[in-house]
């Protein structure tokens, strides 16, 4: 692989100037006049068939002076002069430029010109021509001046995945009703840097022209090389609808995940799902050389600024040194928008996808702190710990003088806070300080497993887990993850053993919660079973077992080791009873009542940290014992709290996370560790650049582009209610599906709570104090896209009343619907197709869900107006000085009665001119639902409410 990224540079636009309106000349690329001849330009042809021009013809980034123009030529090898003419009519009687342009081969022959001087709000025309062959014809038309009011029509759009589907979503701009957008949004996906992967259809083939050192993911192959990348953009753009919307409508471009690797961040990638090291810079610096190549961006990458006379962009060689894409545009007084970068900057997911779910986060100490600390005391532990400490100390202390650093009294009132919230019910899991367990009882097992595993080694092929003579339950669980990181079934990427072994102890230390520990105890001794049936016979056993209760009592009684057995129990996974009654219930019963102890009275009342009465006075809380020797610490926050169940996977991590856990994971970040920028996705920079240029705007609108939507989707399966309901009657249990509310997608705003609602509401204040406004205070009107459906939601209005935050998330073009990946997710919960009737129902009710759902987002309440998670399409908005109004346009792909031809059916085969395509697009409207929701200007300038 070549490593001299720091030596590439991104394709050089030219800038050239037209001059003034009507003015002809032939000027090179550096924008000075050569004095060539006057004499037209012949132009013999039209490549209609785009056999000379395969990728047709681009506009984009429309200001009131300026736009680029771009193109790609195939005409053999090394460097290709060619002439790009701009004209006010489409016969080009009236040409205001002519120039030479030249398509290098190190840049596979794509070209950029950003022409200037051009006159504001004016339609004009283009073309590229080669030795007398014309490309098709493109126009555009530029900004109207800051000054001027006018009326704005734009299309937005997003995910558009060749493979999944024909773009007939895109006919909608072509219809003639829709001749007069002004330019087309595109929020991202333009690409997917995969061919072949499980979420993608295979209606259409996208392949590479050489596969070496592409990412073979297991199910896929992955871009890695700029020529791989390259291929993709050439494919893509090869769809004739496509081609037709770029040469009628300028577009304006952010990119998104796809464009370099599935839910990424900086440069990493999440194949393998943190198994492998996924960080690529030269990866990274590929995708995007490709990206600049083909898309027509206004800006230098290097800097962020837009493009000047004779300017190349240029990468840079430093990781940290990020390529630029976030700008603004305005167009006249009715729009003022911003488009935003959400992937380049972000940090990682909070969690990591190859965490040890059982990993303790925040200890008993760390969750007070966090309960403590969060603003409003919604729950009133900060009142119970400050009324116990003032009774207790009377009155001396009567509250937490510094919650980051508290004192040893203020530790104790706190940790025993916690757990009298255990006691009453609140869902913590105990832990051990794995590097402390010591108990007696369990050493004994632990050598007497130790030595059967040895003496069974011949026939199983499991050597004993430690060398000592006195095993620990650390080796023990160091030796079943390495064991499982191994297995194929158990993890993305297996590991040698040496790996596996370093990896296991990496992960295996510190405090962990003893669900986990039980779980990878049960999971290993499963596998031992499975081990000793294959090969009982060898060791005159009566296989097969059908238990690893009876398989463990039968390697005692053959190998002699009583202690195999001494403490067997499928319920407490060989830890003691007394660990896992507090785990349990926390010592006591969960009824509110009077506590029922459990047989091991004495530990169960020291774990609850309660006096023997357990009157559940507040009172009681700072009696905390000091831990026990075997190493039990108390009860927290692990990742298998927030749902990390898999030793590698998304489940858990970026999807499906349960909501209360995880964001008390955010907070005990924000307010505790306060760890530096957390939570800022857009990095520092990007986020003052936003927020400033929403401050400033003097626009009717402000419109801010985001690939990824801020509409929280939230599954609320708490028992009782309507999804609760639903699974139940598709016999999905609790113990497959846990019921509690659920974080559908962290990879996206979700995953940044505190974040979100900073800038949807300032509760804190940090952003008044810098003088900054809120989404709401500025009348934000956001656009986005990626999650594959559509939303149209209504942030709510600041307390003031001055301002009010709308969303409107576009569905797809073509790629795999919300509902269809869910469909997907909830068969291989239940073993049975994805169109079996049962999860059919539950798909067509999952918009109605999620708007159920949201009423549990408290930190930037919002209503979701309009759900549709089972549709493709775009969408389009129109703007004057007072209204918004947007229609969604929706193709029904997914649910019950949804049509899947509106996708593998090209509506627009063999069509060649625009008014083909037209009226195909007019025909084809038929098949398209359209949603309209309209916003009126308050007196005050507030957006008004969705309508």
């Amino acid at each position: 692989m070549n490593n001299n990224y720091s030596r590439r540079k991104f394709i050089k636009t030219a800038v050239i100037s037209a001059g003034a309106a009507g003015a002809t000349g032939l000027v090179g690329c550096g924008g000075e006049s050569r004095n060539v001849s006057e004499t037209p330009l012949e132009v013999t042809g039209v490549d209609v068939l785009g056999s000379l021009f395969p990728q047709s013809v681009a506009s984009g980034d429309p200001r009131p002076s300026s736009i680029i123009l771009w193109t790609r030529i195939d005409a053999g090898v090394g460097d290709i002069t060619l002439t790009l003419q701009v004209a006010t009519d489409e016969d080009f009687s009236d040409v205001v430029l002519t120039t030479e342009l030249t398509a290098t081969f190190a840049n596979d022959h794509c070209v950029k010109a950003k022409i200037t001087d051009l006159q504001s709000y004016t339609t004009y025309y283009y073309r590229f021509v080669y030795e007398g062959t014309s490309s098709r014809t493109g126009r555009f038309k530029t900004a109207p001046k800051s000054t001027r009011t006018v009326d704005v029509k734009f299309g937005f759009v997003s995910c558009q995945d060749y493979t999944n589907g024909y773009y007939n979503s895109l006919l909608k701009f072509l219809e003639s009703d829709n001749d007069d957008i002004d330019f087309i949004v595109h929020l991202g996906d333009y690409i997917y840097e995969t061919t072949g992967d499980s979420f993608q259809g295979a209606v259409r083939n996208v392949s590479f022209s050489d596969e070496d050192d592409a990412i073979d993911t297991g199910e896929s192959l992955a871009a890695y090389t700029t020529a791989q990348y390259r291929d993709l953009y050439k494919t893509y753009r090869s769809d004739q609808a496509l081609q037709r919307v770029h040469e009628r409508f300028p577009f304006v471009c952010i990119w998104d995940d796809h464009e370099y690797s599935d839910d990424s961040w900086q440069n990493v990638g999440t194949y393998f799902d943190g198994m492998v090291d996924e960080a690529s810079t030269e990866r990274k610096r590929n995708a995007e050389k490709a990206f600049f190549e083909f898309m027509p961006l206004d800006i230098d990458p290097a800097t962020g600024n837009i493009l000047e006379g004779g300017q190349a962009e240029e990468i840079r060689s430093e990781l940290g040194e990020n390529s630029a894409i976030y700008r603004a545009l305005r167009y006249g007084q009715n729009l003022h928008m911003i488009l935003t970068d959400y992937r380049t900057f972000r940090p990682d997911h909070l969690i990591p996808e190859d965490a040890y779910p059982g990993t303790v986060v925040m200890d008993e100490l760390a969750t007070g702190q966090t309960l403590y600390a969060i603003p409003g005391d919604p729950f009133s532990f900060k009142a119970g710990v400050d009324a116990a400490l003032t009774a207790a100390t009377g009155g001396a202390i009567t509250a937490v003088a510094d919650i980051r650093n508290p004192t040893a009294t203020e530790t104790a009132f706190l940790r025993g806070a916690v757990r009298q919230a255990v006691a009453g019910g609140t869902t913590l899991l105990p832990y051990v300080d794995i590097d402390s367990v010591t108990n007696a009882q369990l050493g004994a097992f632990l050598a007497a497993l130790n030595t059967t595993m040895g003496l069974a080694q011949p026939a199983t092929g499991v050597p004993p887990f430690s060398a000592s003579a006195t095993p620990t339950l650390k080796e023990l669980l160091i030796y079943a993850l390495a064991f499982a990181y191994q297995d194929s079934d158990t993890v993305s990427v297996t590991l040698s053993q040496s790996a596996a072994v370093a990896k296991a102890s990496s992960q295996i230390t510190g405090n962990l919660d003893i669900r986990s520990i039980n779980g990878t105890l049960e999971s290993f001794y499963n596998t031992i079973l499975t081990l000793v049936n294959a090969v009982g016979g060898g060791l005159g056993l009566p296989v097969p077992f059908a238990n690893y209760d009876d398989m463990f009592a039968a390697l005692a009684a053959a190998f002699g080791q009583p202690n195999l057995v001494a403490t067997l129990g499928t319920s407490q996974k060989f830890l003691p009873d007394f660990i896992e009654d507090a785990g349990e219930v926390g010592g006591l019963d969960n009824s509110g009542g009077n506590p029922a102890l459990t047989d091991a009275q004495a530990e169960g009342i020291a774990l609850a940290g309660l006096d023997a009465n357990s009157d559940g006075d507040f009172a009681d809380i700072g009696d905390i014992p000091p831990d026990t020797t075997w190493g039990f610490g108390g009860f927290g926050v692990s990742y298998a709290l927030m749902g990390k169940q898999n030793l590698s996977g998304s489940f858990g991590s970026r999807y499906l996370v349960v909501k209360s856990s995880y964001e008390l994971f955010n907070l005990y970040h924000g307010l505790i560790l306060q760890t530096p920028n957390f939570g800022i996705a857009w990095g520092s920079a990007q986020q003052t650049s936003v927020l400033a240029s929403l401050n400033t705007s003097s626009a009717n609108w402000n419109v801010l582009g985001s690939s990824v939507s801020f509409t929280s989707l939230i599954l609320d399966a708490q028992e009782g209610g309507a999804l609760d309901l639903a699974l139940d009657n598709i016999g999905v249990t609790t113990d497959a599906f846990p019921r509690t509310a659920y974080y559908m997608n962290v990879d996206h705003w979700d995953g940044f709570p505190l974040t979100r609602a900073t800038y949807m509401n300032d509760s804190s204040g940090g952003l008044a104090a810098r003088n900054l406004g809120t989404f709401q205070d500025n009348n934000a009107v956001l656009i986005s896209g990626d999650i594959h459906a559509a939303f149209i939601t209504d942030h709510s209005a600041n307390p003031e009343g001055t301002g009010r935050c709308i969303e409107f998330t576009v569905p797809a073009v073509s790629s795999g619907s919300f509902g269809s990946f869910t469909a997907t997710g909830i068969s291989s919960i239940l073993n049975v197709p994805a169109n079996a009737p049962a999860i059919v129902d539950l798909v067509d009710g999952l918009g109605t869900f999620l708007q159920l759902g949201v009423a549990q987002n408290t930190t930037a309440p919002q209503t979701i107006n309009f759900a549709d998670p089972n549709a493709n399409g775009v969408a389009i908005m129109q703007l004057t000085s007072t209204t918004l109004t947007c229609d969604m346009h929706l193709l029904d792909t997914t649910s019950s009665d949804g049509d899947l031809t509106l996708l593998s059916t090209n509506q627009y085969n063999g069509l060649t001119t625009d008014a083909e395509f037209t009226t195909a697009a007019d025909a084809f409207a038929s098949n398209v639902t359209t949603v309209t929701r309209n916003s009126t200007k308050q007196g005050n300038g507030q957006n008004g409410p969705l309508t």
